[in-house]
């Protein structure tokens, strides 16, 4: 395997551990009412939080996932009461995913948190750090671009 390959790979490897990072920094700042939530359904809460008229299949499509998986995870969802499911007023064939009003009060206060907590992270690099991830995510959109 080439050094190119290799760096390819290790990308790959640091693209699937940063959402962890991520995942578990959320968890510290947004315990999800004590309910223990996978990083999908954490990405599902968060969709359903930004999108008032989300259905099941939209939200599938969306993640890039079978609705028969999505099925799966939101009546988990459902059961811890972190999501509810509310037939449409105009169809009663459609059925929307709405988060809790528990849930809901506190993701105003989780959006903030985060990026205070994102701040006290970035405020301990160094300018070479701060320097380095800057041309990294930079570089990531010029490329995401170049694609296109």
């Amino acid at each position: 395997m080439g050094l190119k390959e290799q760096k390819i790979k290790r990308i790959l490897r640091l693209k699937e551990e940063f959402p962890r990072k991520i995942h578990r920094l959320e968890h510290k700042i947004f315990d999800f009412g004590g309910h223990n939530v996978t990083l999908k359904q954490a990405q599902i809460i968060h969709l359903i939080s930004l999108n008032e008229d989300l259905t099941q299949t939209d939200l599938g499509r969306k993640m890039g996932i079978r609705n028969s998986t999505v099925s799966g995870m939101v009546d988990s969802l459902v059961k811890k009461g972190l999501v509810r499911r509310e037939r449409s007023k105009n169809d009663r064939r459609v059925v929307h995913l709405r988060i809790s009003d528990e849930l809901k009060q506190h993701f105003s206060d989780f959006s903030y948190n985060t990026r205070r907590e994102f701040e006290s992270i970035l405020a301990n690099a160094t300018g070479q750090e701060l320097d380095d991830v800057i041309k990294g995510f930079e570089t990531m959109i010029a490329l995401f671009e170049r694609r296109k």
